[in-house]
């Protein structure tokens, strides 16, 4: 993936394009990242290309496609104090929402949200 390029599929993974960050070769992120939503793919790839070119940015990412009209971006960055700024300036965003997910945290969930991810079987009911 190249460093100074657009975003690009990774690992022939064409649910995401991504990006590598400024901090990408020391190899080293929080395991707390900023997690995205917005109804505009142009807003949010553009500020996660700004934040990409951050100092501190190690890999950024967007779902290219909508779930129900809303695009999922991810941004990692080297410090948990990094994150916490980034989220304190993006809370008020008029037409970006930002949240933090604590990768420690929900480690522990992943097997089985995959277990559990066929749950629903629409907007209101689980199977």
């Amino acid at each position: 993936m190249s460093e100074e390029g657009a975003f690009e599929f990774a690992k022939g993974n064409t649910n995401f394009l991504c990006r590598n960050g400024a901090a990408f070769a020391g190899g080293v992120f929080s395991n707390r990242k900023l997690c995205f939503t917005s109804t505009r793919r142009d807003l949010l790839e553009r500020h996660l290309l700004a934040l990409s070119r951050r100092s501190d940015c190690f890999w950024v990412k967007f779902g290219v496609k909508a779930r129900d009209g809303m695009f999922l971006g991810r941004c990692f960055l080297t410090t948990d104090e990094a994150v916490g700024q980034v989220w304190t300036e993006y809370k008020r965003h008029p037409s970006l929402f930002c949240t933090v997910q604590d990768d420690d945290f929900t480690q522990r969930f992943r097997e089985l949200s995959k277990t559990l991810g066929a749950l629903w079987i629409d907007d209101d009911r689980r199977a």
